[in-house]
């Protein structure tokens, strides 16, 4: 972003434009030092570089064959090794999403199951989502017991009473319907006669 003359006199008001011209040119002045500077650092790399690779094949020429050939099977090694870790940390994410994980869920953990083991990885990885598997169950059965609680007995049982035990309002009930007077009992045949 390049400093102009409005940005100066948005800061200083009262600059007067030989104030603000010799802003400008110290701004310029400092940024051309540092391109020239950031040029120059880039020469030194690219030069350090050069250096860097001729070191490089001077050491190569100086290994015998047998170093040559211990190079190229270390090499060899660790791109196998890298090669079988791949294909076990499919085989751990095909483990991991059968136990319903997504992959955001496992991306942050998968690779401390990974190993060039396949056996010992699956065996770690099943013992995972075996206790996920029933720490999750245990959660939904406390959450379904949870709310089942919360709904009450809507069974029509003596809701935690004694079998001798009756509410207030039965009370109230059967103490209003003894003080009412008795009415004449009559059969359905007593009105046809």
């Amino acid at each position: 972003m390049a400093l102009t003359r409005e940005d100066i006199k948005k800061q200083f008001p009262d600059a007067t434009d030989e104030q603000i011209t010799a802003i400008l040119n110290a701004y310029q002045i400092d940024i051309q030092a540092e391109k020239n500077k950031a040029a120059t650092d880039a020469a030194e790399i690219k030069r350090l570089k050069s250096i860097e690779k001729e070191l490089d094949d001077l050491k190569a020429d100086k290994l015998t064959d047998q170093e040559k050939l211990d190079k190229a099977l270390k090499d060899a090694e660790t791109e196998k090794s890298k090669y079988i870790k791949a294909q076990n940390k499919v085989k751990i994410a095909e483990e991991l999403v059968k136990a319903g994980l997504t992959e955001d869920d496992y991306t942050g953990f998968i690779d401390s199951f990974v190993g060039e083991d396949l056996s010992a990885s699956l065996a770690s990885v099943q013992a995972f989502t075996k206790t996920l598997a029933s720490k999750n169950t245990a959660a939904a059965k406390a959450k379904e017991k949870e709310l089942t609680d919360a709904l009450g007995d809507d069974g029509g049982g003596d809701d935690g009473k004694s079998q001798g035990e009756k509410s207030p309002d039965v009370e109230f009930a059967e103490k209003l319907a003894s003080s009412l007077p008795k009415a004449q009992e009559n059969s359905a045949f007593d009105f046809y006669k």
